[in-house]
């Protein structure tokens, strides 16, 4: 039996449709490819092919969380063993810090890329365990497992884990564990020396702050083309890598000590479109923007890969899906405003964020003490190139949490926030629209 959307994949239509959903994502070079009932069926490019290599940034993490899962369903290690167990040598502070909390983002160590000075060193080789130096003196940031905060550098500490448990490189595990298994001959571990991927440019257009590609490691070293990367969602959930109660460990919801929940699972977040679940991943490095999100009740999945750190993929990931399957267009349909007063809270910190002076009163404590400055930082040079905002338009409620559009002159951004008993601000997400 052919599938519907199968038939329509082969029209000229459809396919006018699909590489059309390119342009939306506004970058000199883009890729994609479409993944259904674990095939490539589609596969296209603007300014490049399916066969450019792109650097995929955050993407790396479902990679390495893999392979350290690998490691668990070979009893090599254990989800709830502490860090420390297999790594004595890492800060005192941070031994007792779980796998768990490292795949989750719940570790409380302090992320090597917050570092005020960070950029300043951005174009030099280090090692691993220079890497993890960068905050080696500081304590956990929060008591592990109480709070989400993603860290660059518990990434980092997994793939030294990965190379002390496999003997042998991450970029050797790598290779043995996932690519060559898969058939993905144009995706490697980028150490830094190699220079094969698309030119990437920043937001203004200029080409791209020359990063080295030793420090992202098995945080976001990854380059690979859209077609590889096709067969790699084609596999997610295929007992090729995992057993079945991995994959359901990887993707499942983390719930804090706190008694909250978050929605990142293993080098994998977690949401919905349309009351679908999704299970999707982001990466931003200077020069690329790249995005995969999977449908899997769907049998859905889609990559997109950019070379601009300006640029919007996931509006071409929406774009492509509902070509596929107009039930997955998101919403962007305003809803009534229950609490109007919310909003305008929300809209004023949205102005503070832009200024770089966000009101930290407005903020519940826990929220607040986690705001650094380079985070203000980061959110004022971002709005810089966003313009005038046009309108903050509310999409979802549910309890506490709200979901609002925010447009501006040239791009659209996703608010999540929450507040607190109080009024205060608990949460304040920004994200691409």
């Amino acid at each position: 039996m052919i599938l519907p959307s199968l038939l329509l994949l082969r029209s000229d239509l459809d396919r006018t449709a699909l590489e059309a959903a390119l342009l939306k994502a506004k970058a000199p070079a883009v890729a994609a490819a479409l993944v259904q009932d674990g095939k490539v069926v589609w596969s296209g490019g603007k300014g490049a092919t399916g066969d450019t290599v792109f650097r995929l940034a955050s993407l790396t993490k479902a990679f390495t969380a893999t392979i350290v899962l690998q490691l668990v369903n070979e009893k090599k290690v254990g989800l709830d063993d502490p860090i420390g167990k297999s790594l004595p040598n890492l800060p005192k502070a941070w031994q007792g810090a779980t796998i768990r909390n490292l795949l989750n983002h719940t570790s409380g160590i302090p992320s090597y890329t917050d570092v005020p000075d960070f950029i300043k060193h951005i174009e030099e080789r280090w090692t691993p365990q220079q890497i993890v130096d960068q905050t080696a003196d500081k304590p956990l940031n929060f008591p592990s497992g109480s709070k989400f905060e993603y860290d660059n550098t518990g990434y980092v500490i997994l793939g030294i884990l990965v190379e002390k448990l496999d003997h042998q490189s991450f970029a050797d595990a790598l290779q043995r564990r996932i690519l060559k298994p898969l058939g993905m001959k144009n995706t490697r571990l980028n150490e830094g020396a190699e220079k094969a991927e698309a030119l990437g440019f920043d937001e203004k257009g200029a080409p791209a702050i020359a990063i080295n590609m030793s420090q992202p490691y098995a945080a976001g070293s990854i380059v690979s083309t859209a077609n590889d990367m096709g067969k790699w969602i084609a596999a997610q959930g295929s007992t090729k890598l995992l057993p079945a109660p991995l994959w359901s460990e990887m993707l499942k919801p983390t719930t804090l000590t706190t008694g909250n929940t978050s929605t990142y699972g293993f080098g994998w977040g977690t949401g919905q479109v349309n009351g679908l679940a999704t299970v999707e991943h982001g990466g931003g490095i200077p020069g690329y923007a790249t995005l995969v999100r999977r449908v899997p009740s769907k049998g859905l999945g889609v990559v997109v890969l950019t070379n601009s750190e300006g640029s919007n993929p996931s509006l071409a990931v929406n774009a492509i899906l509902a070509a596929v399957d107009p039930t997955l267009k998101p919403s962007d349909t305003a809803i009534p405003d229950p609490d109007p007063k919310v909003t305008e809270a929300t809209r004023k910190l949205l102005k503070q964020v832009a200024e770089g002076n966000p009101d930290k009163s407005m903020m519940a404590k826990a929220f607040s003490d986690g705001l650094k400055p380079e985070m203000i930082e980061g959110a004022k040079a971002l709005f810089a190139t966003l313009g005038e905002m046009k309108e903050l338009r509310l999409l979802k409620v549910d309890g506490a949490r709200r979901i609002y559009l925010a447009k501006f002159e040239s791009r659209d951004l996703k608010i999540t926030m929450s507040m607190d008993a109080e009024g205060h601000f608990a949460t304040f997400g920004i994200s691409p629209a």
